[in-house]
């Protein structure tokens, strides 16, 4: 069984410059009971066929506001284009809350910005926040907002980080969108929350991303920052942060011990030392991870994407730039290190097993790759006959059949709401026995065709978790998700290497 200080030595040996940048190991963090720690939504709604009724997830906003209220010096919030609904409305009301207790904690906004997509308009955004806070008779904070990509949106921020004073972090797969997690047909999505000193890793993520702003702030195009000074009140500037998140010098006393790693993946051209290039320490950790252990469970939206052009099934694919091969099948593409972890992890004891929960295959494009099961089996069984010579494909079927969980999201026996659209996983979640990940990094390879590939900042927490954690997580999240998943079945004829 691999543990966490076996993974945090194999990232040190392939990203040695990058300690506290990219990655960074913290012991002492807590990860307490389901309902201020674990937030997955629609919470509990395995068993609902139809559509759920509000307010279904409202706990997860609410912890916002409860996280950025007890802020004293700073508020970190990175995500995917602009807090909505409820979501803005909690993280208005927390930083009002702090003003209304006497404290004054600088807040930074930092927003990514996808391929296609207009800017977004940060300046209308900080005086509805403005108003928000005036309206609750509370004095304006020092305020940065501002949306960062590379080259026109080659690369974009994605990550999705809380983090409070270095002592609390909350991170996972939610984007801050209330139409998407708060009415009634909600996207199926996991966060965590930890107390203790890992939450230094948002920090420090964000202060690098925020670097890239400061050096490349220009009104108008893809990156630039606007700021709301309380001395100002409603003159907006166009200067990002000129200090950065640094360590207090009394840290607050630690509380846990639960260690835990934060990982990252530095996307293209913002971090220096890798404009051409994108080094995963999610991804390491991963493949550490699955080299042992005894069972592999995974929550993700996807596992492959659609390739551009056609191309020979089980072709290997460099993409000039990319670090990770890509093996194709069917139009589909996917992370080959990403697949021979599985494959190898499949066949290498007699003990092993991987269950896998996607978004299913069959509905349309929104939150959905459109990956075939078929294809997923295929790449996977076609990797484990690679790299175990002698293995036939009679025996590759029989190890997918008996070891393989492969399964798509529903709830109630139904994997489609009362109007026919498919339940959606958002999830970024695996558990490799007792190590587990939550943030923001998918398994597929970031696509925006036709011909235009990127890789993109991704955040998120590597733990090894107690009993405790261990059952919160798969009692209350996975195990019920698994139970009402729909297997899909591995046929020996539709594996054609």
């Amino acid at each position: 069984m691999a543990s966490l200080a076996d993974l945090l030595a194999d990232i040190r040996s392939k990203m040695p410059a990058e300690e506290g940048r990219l990655f960074g190991y913290e012991v002492g963090n807590y990860v307490g009971g389901l309902s201020k720690f674990l937030f997955d939504t629609p919470q509990d709604r395995w068993s609902d066929p139809f559509d759920v009724d509000p307010p279904h997830s409202s706990r997860f906003p609410e912890a916002l506001r409860t996280m950025i209220a007890k802020a004293a010096r700073w508020v970190d919030i990175v995500t995917m284009d602009e807090p909505t609904g409820a979501f803005l409305d909690e993280i208005v009301a927390g930083i009002g809350d702090t003003y209304a207790a006497g404290r004054r904690p600088i807040v930074r906004f930092l927003m990514g910005r996808s391929f296609g997509n207009f800017n977004l308009d940060t300046k209308t955004m900080l005086w509805k926040i403005a108003t928000k806070l005036e309206a609750r008779g509370g004095a304006l904070p020092e305020m940065y907002l501002a949306q960062i990509a590379y080259q026109e949106a080659k690369s974009w921020n994605h990550a999705k980080i809380v983090a409070i004073d270095g002592c609390d972090l909350m991170t996972g797969g939610h984007n801050l969108w209330a139409p998407d997690y708060l009415e009634k047909r909600p996207i199926f999505d996991m966060s965590m929350r930890f107390e203790g000193p890992i939450a230094k890793g948002g920090h420090m993520f964000a202060n690098a991303l925020w670097k890239f702003v400061r050096n490349n702030n220009v009104p108008g195009t893809k990156t630039y920052s606007n700021s709301l000074r309380p001395e100002t009140r409603y003159q907006v500037g166009g200067d990002a942060p000129r200090s950065e998140w640094a360590p207090p010098a009394d840290p607050p006393p630690v509380t846990g011990t639960l260690p835990a790693m934060w990982v990252t993946n530095s996307g293209w051209g913002v971090f220096p030392n890798h404009i051409d290039k994108s080094d995963s320490s999610g991804y390491y950790a991963f493949y550490r991870a699955m080299l042992d252990g005894k069972h592999c469970r995974i929550s993700q939206q996807d596992f492959g994407a659609r390739f551009w052009e056609r191309t020979p099934n089980f072709t290997e694919v460099p993409l000039d730039g990319y670090p990770y091969p890509l093996i194709c099948h069917d139009w589909h593409f996917f992370n080959r290190h990403l697949v021979d972890a599985i494959a190898m992890f499949l066949h290498r004891s007699d003990t092993t097993s991987v269950d896998m929960v996607l978004t299913s295959p069959d509905g349309r494009g929104h939150y959905n790759n459109l990956i075939s099961f078929k294809s997923i089996f295929n790449v996977v069984g076609y990797r484990m006959t690679r790299l175990r010579p002698g293995l036939s494909k009679e025996q590759a079927f029989r190890l997918l059949k008996t070891k393989f969980r492969l399964a798509k999201l529903s709830s109630g026996g139904k994997d489609t709401w009362s109007n026919g659209e498919p339940k959606r996983n958002h999830a970024k979640f695996w558990m490799v026995d007792d190590l587990f990940y939550v943030g923001s990094e998918n398994f597929y390879p970031s696509t925006v065709p036709p011909g235009i590939y990127g890789s993109i900042q991704e955040f998120g927490v590597v733990a090894q978790d107690g009993a405790a954690v261990r059952s919160m997580i798969l009692d209350t999240y996975f195990n019920p998700m698994m139970a009402k998943a729909v297997r899909g079945e591995v046929k020996l004829e539709d594996l054609t290497w």
